[in-house]
């Protein structure tokens, strides 16, 4: 059996498939950059090029404003020039957080960007952000960790020693052992 399909409606699906594979096409080409633009930033941040990594990153957001892959590794690249040099906490604040804003279900995100505010001393934004990676990730050590360190930065030491001893709980860490110990004397 053969189906008939007046040649309006053949020209219309035909018209349909080369718009859609058009969309795709472009969809896999902005992809494609974004993931070379990730190689390159990264490639160029471990040689020590600090600057010419953030340009590849800013120039590949541009392009593809909806990677929330990008906008972390820039946040990386920010809190790594923060560490060494003091300088660019907030470029990290700003990339992390954006990058949670576009992939909300992502609990490592958040968690970033909940530990570049520990860093900045923001303890109450800190854990506003680890209480949604937590979410998404509820046994988590790194985010158990700093959650503890924010109420700990919030001056709740009970509920900091919680968190440390629930780390503890999922496996044994020389850092959060040092926290706890630190913060059990002080009451």
């Amino acid at each position: 059996m053969t189906l008939h399909l007046s040649w309006p409606l053949r020209l219309g699906l035909a018209t349909l498939a080369a718009v859609g594979g058009f969309v795709w096409l472009e969809a896999a080409w902005t992809a494609y950059q974004a993931d070379t633009a990730l190689s390159q930033a990264r490639a160029l941040h471990r040689q020590g090029q600090t600057d010419g990594a953030l340009q590849v990153l800013e120039a590949a957001q541009r392009r593809a404003w909806g990677n929330a892959e990008l906008a972390l590794e820039a946040g990386n690249v920010f809190l790594v020039r923060y560490l060494l040099e003091g300088d660019g906490v907030e470029e990290a604040i700003n990339r992390y957080s954006r990058a949670s804003r576009l992939n909300p279900l992502e609990p490592f995100y958040p968690a970033s960007l909940g530990q570049a505010l520990l860093l900045a001393g923001r303890f109450d934004r800190a854990e506003e952000a680890l209480e949604r990676a937590l979410s998404g990730d509820p046994h988590n050590l790194e985010y158990l960790w700093w959650m503890g360190r924010a109420k700990e930065g919030q001056g709740d030491l009970k509920a900091a020693r919680a968190f440390f001893r629930r780390a503890l709980e999922v496996r044994e860490d020389p850092r959060v052992r040092a926290d706890l110990l630190r913060i059990g004397a002080r009451r």
